[in-house]
Parts: structure tokens; C-alpha cells; sequence
């Protein structure tokens, strides 16, 4: 009887009840988190580039030309305490456009 126990146990092995998902909603937050930033750096970049093509564009018909609006607009990158990008650089430009 002993022998037929073991066997069976061996035919049928225990189940095990299923684990439970530890999947939070805020470690699956967590895991978008990194997806919805890069998808907003895309959209800030895309958004700059627009900006910077723009005004070069406006600015150039005031007598600014392509090496010294780099020049303007690479001061006004390295400005990381920037809150509206397109205002400063504007700004920036009118008054070198005021020294001309």
C-alpha cells in the first residue's frame, strides 16, 4: 500500500497553486515612465528645432546671418535656467540685431 501511495503521488504530482502577480499599477507606471519621457525629449527637440529654423528665418531678413545666429543661438543653449526657449532666443537676437 505504502509502494502504491508513492506511486501515485509520482503519477500525479502535487499542484501548486499559481503565484500571485506582484505586477503593481505603479511598477507598471514605472515601466512607461522611461517610454513617456523619451517620447517627450523627441517632441521637445522636434519642437526646438521648428523654433530655431523659424526665427533664423525671421532674423535673417533683419541682417543676421547664419554664422553669427550660431553663434547667438549656442549662448542661449548653454543656458540650462532657460523656461521659454523661443522668448530668450528671440530676445537674444533682438538685441544683437540692436547693436548692428
Amino acid at each position: 500500500m505504502e509502494q502504491q501511495s508513492n506511486d501515485q503521488k509520482d503519477k500525479h504530482p502535487q499542484e501548486h497553486p499559481p503565484e500571485p502577480l506582484n505586477t503593481s499599477f505603479q511598477e507598471v507606471n514605472d515601466k512607461q515612465k522611461p517610454l513617456i519621457n523619451i517620447v517627450n525629449t523627441v517632441k521637445q527637440d522636434v519642437d526646438q528645432d521648428k523654433i530655431i529654423y523659424d526665427t533664423y528665418i525671421e532674423f535673417k531678413e533683419q541682417g543676421i546671418d547664419k554664422s553669427l545666429f550660431n553663434k547667438v543661438l549656442s549662448q542661449v543653449q548653454k543656458n540650462k535656467e532657460v523656461w521659454n526657449f523661443k522668448k530668450y532666443l528671440t530676445g537674444a537676437l533682438r538685441k544683437v540685431v540692436g547693436l548692428i
